[in-house]
């Protein structure tokens, strides 16, 4: 990816968010790059731009990372290691009551919304590299999603934000690009920012001294013109962000969808940083 910027986006939410696992009761505190490509694929399916944002991120022309906490910083030193949600905000639960009319149960039935609640200084940022065309496209997506709301419960308000677009030249030099000059052995050692999943042909190259964790990626289709009701999206093993590798990969982005109106994928793209450079003389 040449002639490129790296930046770091900062999304501060002005009330509830809602990333949980798999129980609405749950509330946890980062959200992952593939659920960030999904929600911006889908502002772009809104906005007609759809063909131009799959473009740019199968050409690995725009990378991004996974959403992360933000504190004036960005929190990628030891990405795998557990956050301290206090240190940000709270977590809260909120009790709402349900009619069940689609199966004629007209009866009250209570259930709990797990969410967070971020300090006013306090958010989640993204490290973002691409091109300028591809970076202004990130903002107008960013524009459009920003209102929608990232995470669950966005009918109800959850996950609405600002975002601004930040340099740091430090971070910078440490952001990973394979298609720059710079040879994978000169790199050293490569964390990985993202999550991500190889190529068939590239897996066993990647695994070549890795030090790696997996991670279930699942969840419901988040589209109203993929099917009237929701559906779950076929499940796949990724790398977590975190995770350490010698050799990069391009990564993968998977059909997950199932007999709906279009295409449903998981952008498994890598985005890397520089651990440690070997010294040459």
């Amino acid at each position: 990816m040449k002639d490129s910027d790296v930046k770091i986006v900062v999304l501060k939410f002005d009330g509830l968010v809602h990333f949980g696992n798999t129980q609405l009761s749950d509330a946890t505190l980062t959200f992952r790059s593939d659920t960030m490509y999904s929600a911006l694929f889908i502002e772009a399916l809104k906005l007609g731009k759809n063909d131009e944002f799959f473009k740019m991120v199968t050409n690995d022309e725009l990378l991004i990372s996974d959403l992360l906490p933000w504190d004036g910083e960005a929190k990628i030193a030891n990405i795998d290691e557990e956050i301290d949600e206090t240190k940000y905000g709270k977590s809260t639960a909120t009790d709402k009551v349900s009619l069940d009319i689609a199966r004629g149960d007209e009866d009250n039935k209570p259930y709990t919304v797990g969410g967070f609640k971020f300090e006013e200084d306090k958010g989640l940022c993204f490290i973002a590299k691409g091109c300028d065309k591809a970076l202004t496209l990130l903002k107008q997506l960013l524009a459009s999603l920003a209102l929608t709301g990232i995470g669950g419960k966005k009918s109800s308000g959850y996950g609405r934000f600002d975002f601004e677009c930040k340099t740091d030249c430090k971070l910078t030099d440490r952001v990973f690009d394979p298609t720059t000059d710079l040879a994978p052995e000169k790199a050293g050692l490569l964390t990985l920012i993202s999550t991500a999943l190889p190529k068939d042909d590239e897996l066993e190259k990647a695994l070549d001294g890795a030090k790696y964790r997996l991670i279930r990626r699942g969840g419901f289709i988040d589209s109203t013109t993929y099917t009237p009701t929701f559906v779950k999206k076929r499940n796949v093993f990724a790398f977590k962000a975190g995770s350490e590798f010698k050799k990069p990969f391009s990564g993968d982005i998977v059909i997950v969808g199932n007999k709906g109106t279009h295409d449903v994928y998981r952008f498994l793209k890598p985005l890397f940083l520089i651990k440690e450079a070997k010294k040459h003389e």
